[in-house]
């Protein structure tokens, strides 16, 4: 006879957990208090200067060869036009965004495979990670 029986885990603290975390790793509210950073201003040079379909790549009237993908502008300049807010924050959210969609990924991936409790540790390790918190918070298509 067992002497400890493990008690399911609670669902609602498991989703609770890594949202709360996430929130706490990357705040909404600071992602447009910073000034461009490195490559960030020529995605941003890119992304206001898209006006059509197929994207074109320009900033400031010439071509921009370094910026290897165009989807990552074209949604920036979407976010943009239709919401109003500002292109460091437009840029800095949909890195942020697209972070939080792979954890949902690893979330589901592990919740499938091992059950709840991988889930939730999985998608708090894939959150908060040196190297992604670092990156998550620029501006760049690398986690798209």
């Amino acid at each position: 006879m067992a002497i400890f029986n493990e008690k399911e885990p609670n669902l609602l603290a498991a989703i609770l957990i890594p949202l709360l975390a996430f929130a706490l790793i990357y705040p909404l509210w600071h992602l447009g208090e910073r000034d461009l950073y490195r490559a960030e201003g020529e995605i941003a040079a890119v992304a206001l200067e898209m006006n059509g379909f197929p994207p074109v790549t320009t900033a400031h009237g010439g071509l921009a060869p370094d910026v290897v993908y165009p989807l990552f502008p074209m949604l920036a300049a979407g976010l943009h036009k239709i919401s109003g807010l500002s292109m460091e924050f437009c840029l800095r959210f949909l890195s942020v965004l697209s972070l939080a969609g792979l954890a949902a990924l690893v979330w589901e991936a592990c919740r499938r495979t091992m059950g709840l409790q991988a889930a939730a540790v999985a998608a708090a390790m894939m959150i908060s990670t040196a190297l992604v918190a670092e990156k998550a918070i620029d501006g760049y298509p690398d986690l798209l």
